[in-house]
């Protein structure tokens, strides 16, 4: 499985208690593939002592040169850290964000999205008689949020009683709900205001609000954007005291990283239930851990029959298994299972075939995630794994070797396990096919 831990669970490593958890990482990484991002690299980059640079070594150490990043598209690289971080001129990047880069107005350019008509909200109520006229101007003169604040703005430096009226006013409008269901004002549709009810309606609404005014955006920016969005609407409410502008922004993209692994690992609460959110909006579902899950899960070591026994024990149980898919293809009838447990850390699914009453089956691995050029690592990984419980495969050709890939072809690896010939393939995606070994004809008596 390919693992993210967010920067603040690999900077604990350095506490006193930090090296019992290094020591179990290093001892799964024969196992699993931990992964960083370019988010890791920004958040270092704010540091402006050397301490950075030994931070970046400590990343390194859990996830070698396992490197996600976005240049026009997404790309995992075979680059360290450092070698990533030295790639950029990081002083004139942090002066051009100061300066009011794109990405740093972002809070701005999400405040102009965000229509506020509050005559529209009060209709034809009268107004307080003790409401200032400069507030009556506010009313009058907003059209959206970010309009809002620079009226409002030259307001608030010295509060008196009755901008504290004003805003018991705002609060008491917000609390009695005058603006009737306001994100179906905003065309957002598909979310009822705890939950989303239709996820293609949501994702579709939704991105085409957060995405106005950004033309020729890509997939990073409106997912950044989303996230972000949603403490901004309310749709995800994180705790006030610890939004920051810069880290919101940025956990946007540590949630879209970890989008392209199986399980992401962060202490931040807020950016466990948002990261949970957009990864059920599109679609994806990654295995979401606060640290203290992640420690006694990693400390456990490789579960018990996680082993060829135990995967093939699973067909002895499949009235306790729950049966996902039934279809019929080519005169074929397919029936899938959800497994109880990953195995080899990678298969949690089970396929009968059925070919007029010859059975066979595979097992593979549920698409949860989003996939991109993690493959190589995932086979020599599952090659590794399988080779230590079965031994030498049949043709002897033993640990995976990148000569062998070809145009995104493996000519995989075969065993003999009991009665069948087991064979790793790649096929959309890495299947354990298991195929019966057929009786050898009886020789006739001489």
């Amino acid at each position: 499985m390919l693992i993210y831990l967010d920067l603040n669970v690999i900077l604990d490593l350095k506490k006193d208690d930090g090296a019992r958890l290094l020591s179990f990482i290093k001892s799964d990484q024969d196992r699993n593939i931990y992964c960083f991002s370019e988010a890791h690299l920004h958040d270092l980059s704010w540091d402006q002592t050397d301490e950075k640079y030994s931070d970046m070594d400590l990343i390194a150490l859990v996830a070698g040169d396992h490197c996600f990043s976005f240049d026009g598209e997404v790309k995992f690289q075979y680059e360290t850290p450092r070698e990533y971080f030295d790639r950029f001129e990081w002083n004139q990047t942090l002066q051009l964000l100061n300066e009011g880069s794109p990405g740093f107005n972002l809070m701005t350019e999400v405040f102009k999205l965000i229509p506020l008509s509050f005559r529209q909200a009060i209709g034809d109520n009268p107004l307080p008689d003790d409401m200032p006229d400069q507030f009556k101007t506010i009313l009058d003169q907003t059209t959206n949020f970010n309009e809002f604040i620079d009226l409002f703005y030259g307001f608030t430096k010295d509060l008196n009683d009755q901008q504290k009226s004003f805003k018991a006013l705002l609060q008491y409008l917000h609390q009695h709900n005058y603006v009737t269901n306001p994100l179906y004002a905003l065309g957002i549709e598909g979310f009822n205001g705890t939950e989303i009810t239709d996820r293609d309606t949501f994702l579709s609404s939704y991105s085409t609000f957060c995405m106005k005014n950004m033309a020729n955006s890509n997939i990073y920016e409106a997912f950044v954007r989303m996230y972000y969005v949603l403490e901004y609407l309310g749709i995800v409410k994180g705790k006030p005291a610890k939004q920051k502008m810069l880290n919101l922004a940025n956990d946007g993209k540590h949630a879209f990283f970890g989008g392209y692994c199986d399980i992401v690992v962060s202490k931040d609460e807020d950016f466990l239930t948002k990261a949970s959110f957009m990864y059920e909006a599109t679609d994806i579902y990654p295995q979401l851990m606060s640290a203290k899950e992640f420690y006694e899960w990693v400390e456990a070591g490789p579960r018990p029959h996680d082993n060829m026994a135990g995967l093939t024990g699973e067909l002895l149980r499949l009235n306790e298994l729950s049966c996902i898919n039934q279809h019929e293809n080519d005169n074929t009838k397919y029936t899938t299972y959800s497994l109880s447990k990953i195995y080899f850390e990678h298969f949690n699914i089970l396929t009968i075939g059925d070919v007029s009453g010859e059975y066979f089956f595979y097992f593979s691995a549920e698409k949860r995630r989003f996939s991109k050029g993690t493959l190589v690592l995932q086979i020599k990984l599952l090659t590794d794994l399988l080779l230590a419980d079965l031994g030498q495969d049949l043709q002897e050709k033993g640990a995976f070797y990148i000569e062998e890939m070809s145009d995104n072809s493996w000519p995989g690896r075969a065993w003999r396990y009991s009665d069948y010939i087991v064979e790793l393939i790649l096929n959309d995606g890495l299947h354990l096919t298991f195929n019966s070994i057929p009786d050898k004809p009886h020789e006739e008596n001489k």
